[in-house]
């Protein structure tokens, strides 16, 4: 399975959601090949943002990524993505198949993931800390999905 994870401007809450399912999702032993991120509103190269990055490295991740934007040759190759919000999730419905598509608020009962876009230091912590939680119900259902079926 492949995953994709979509916010606005991909600087903030989808890189750090990337990151932070490339470690959950290993940990609990998920057939998950990859794991990305893009925004549904940015452009190319845009580094993630100093606090995002910064409320990684305090759990122990690095990351130099940069900001890719939502595209139908994109959305082509993943199997599952997951928007930060349904406003995001409205965005993407015209060019992505709706079996694969899903908002935050859709898998997880801790609904959309707030933008801390602008936030202090602690906003970006508590913005991890949810995302982190809304993580665990993903697992879940990716790992509900990719049961066998008899």
């Amino acid at each position: 399975m492949r995953v994709l994870f979509v916010c606005s401007g991909n600087t903030c809450r989808s890189p750090m959601a990337e990151e932070l399912a490339k470690v959950k999702f290993a940990a609990a032993g998920l057939q998950v090949e990859e794991v990305a991120s893009a925004g549904a509103h940015c452009g190319f190269g845009d580094p993630i943002s100093v606090n995002a990055a910064a409320a990684l490295a305090e759990r122990g991740i690095i990351s130099f990524r940069r900001s890719q934007p939502i595209t139908q040759n994109l959305a082509d190759r993943y199997d599952l993505i997951i928007t930060m919000t349904w406003q995001h999730k409205s965005a993407l419905a015209p060019f992505v198949d709706a079996d694969k598509l899903y908002s935050m608020r859709e898998l997880t009962p801790l609904g959309d993931i707030p933008d801390p876009y602008g936030g202090s230091m602690d906003d970006y912590r508590k913005c991890a800390d949810v995302i982190d939680k809304s993580l665990d119900y993903v697992a879940d259902f990716i790992r509900e999905r990719t049961k066998p079926r008899n």
